[in-house]
């Protein structure tokens, strides 16, 4: 029995004819699952590869495709930021489906343990202000009600949170393996080891081509998301032409600015107060400070809202720019090897 690599970096039986297997040739099975997975790991960090690789395997190949590393970081990026818009956005569109299911469930057992607990509350209120006993066993009942879907709903976003982390370490393999896997290409392309022309290579390097020419670089907004405050923020959301990170950019700087003028107003209201000897002044005072905290307190919202918002816009630039990279040294190193592989052929 023979044991191969998949391409998501997992040991596998190989169960095809000899000779057939689409996961490579010789060289790429093993006798034991432990001897796949050691020359696997070996592979792609760089050390320990043979000194004479004659073939670059499909596994390798696979895994070094800048899709994967697409795919890979935005399955990633959406599971860590579990923002519900995008989700929807992305419902069947996408190859994962689960991916898209985990975080929407994860919203809807959220949504449901702040409904519940704020139906819990008015129970208990409810229960507080009973006058007769018949009131009392009535609200109790409800209260035990609404607090058995609280811990039902509870239950549901553990198991959401389960699922989702166990698939953020699945694409997180994912990812590390393509990273590897790329410059473990990278150093082959370099190496004046002989190997096999790959097949398809012409294909795949004029595809590059056409994809690195469509690419329209991210990189002037990452330059000016890189200047760091604020207002380049709403700057580089606007430069990058999505209306739901401008709206989020836009509102974390307003009320974010409209909340440090509001903490500096009541600073000076503080002193104010504390420097203050007439009764009638400390209580109009006392007043404007609440006000001013009330106004503070209806900000707090639109910032916990927009925070996580602009966190996913800037995981979303860094990414872009790494996509971008990943298809620029995909495609150099495959002119190399084609280069190479011509040569020896020719």
């Amino acid at each position: 029995m023979s044991y191969h690599i998949t391409p998501q970096g997992n040991a596998a039986k190989c169960a095809a004819t000899q000779g057939r297997c689409p996961f490579g040739g010789v060289d790429d099975h093993f006798n034991t699952k432990r001897e796949a997975v050691e020359a696997f790991e070996a592979q792609n960090s760089g050390q320990n590869l043979p000194q004479t690789v004659k073939t670059l395997s499909p596994r390798l190949l696979q895994n070094s495709t800048y899709e994967v590393g697409f795919g890979a970081r935005s399955y990633f990026r959406l599971l860590n930021h579990q923002d519900y818009e995008q989700a929807k956005n992305l419902y069947g569109k996408v190859k994962d489906a689960e991916v898209i299911e985990a975080v929407k469930e994860i919203h809807r057992a959220s949504i449901a343990i702040l409904d519940m607990e704020e139906q819990l509350t008015k129970a208990q209120e409810r229960l507080g202000r009973a006058q007769t006993a018949q009131q009392r066993a009535g609200y109790i009942r409800n209260a035990d009600s609404v607090a058995a879907k609280l811990t039902q709903a509870t239950a549901d976003f553990d198991a959401a949170e389960v699922r989702i982390d166990e698939l953020k370490k699945k694409y997180a393999k994912e990812l590390s393996v393509h990273n590897n896997s790329l410059k473990a290409l990278e150093r082959l392309a370099e190496s004046k080891r002989p190997i096999t022309r790959p097949e398809g290579i012409e294909r795949r390097i004029e595809e590059l081509k056409n994809v690195h020419r469509g690419i329209t670089s991210i990189r002037p907004v990452a330059e000016i998301l890189g200047r760091g405050n604020l207002d380049r923020t709403v700057e580089a959301a606007k430069a990058y032409g999505s209306k739901y990170y401008l709206d989020a950019a836009s509102d974390l700087r307003d009320a974010t600015v409209e909340k440090e003028s509001l903490m500096e107003k009541r600073e000076r209201l503080q002193h104010i107060l504390n420097i203050a000897e007439n009764a009638k002044v400390k209580e109009t005072v006392n007043e404007e400070i609440g006000k001013n905290d009330y106004a503070v307190s209806r900000l707090i919202p639109t910032i916990r809202a927009a925070e996580p918002r602009v966190a996913l816009f800037k995981d979303e630039i860094r990414d872009r720019g790494r996509h971008e990279d990943d298809v620029t040294r995909e495609l150099n190193a495959l002119i190399k090897i084609e280069a190479r592989t011509r040569e020896v052929t020719g």
